[in-house]
């Protein structure tokens, strides 16, 4: 099972950095990369540059898998 898998029914905050209100969304939007959001309070377009963060934690999660093999 992957990390997307996982997390499904999680959220996630985020502050707009337009008009600076909480918003929450699901982590599948977090899930993939380079994913552009709107934010519901302002319609400012957010764009997730997470592909760096996303192969950081595969690889935190390959080795966490390799761990409890072992």
């Amino acid at each position: 099972m992957d990390a997307k898998e996982k997390f499904k029914a999680q959220k996630v905050s985020l502050q707009c950095p337009h008009c600076n209100k909480d918003i929450e969304i699901g982590t599948s939007a977090v899930f993939e990369n380079d994913q552009t959001i709107t934010c519901p309070v302002c319609q400012t377009k957010i764009h997730l540059e997470n592909s760096e963060a996303l192969n950081k934690l595969r690889k935190q999660l390959d080795g966490l898998k390799k761990w409890t093999r072992s």
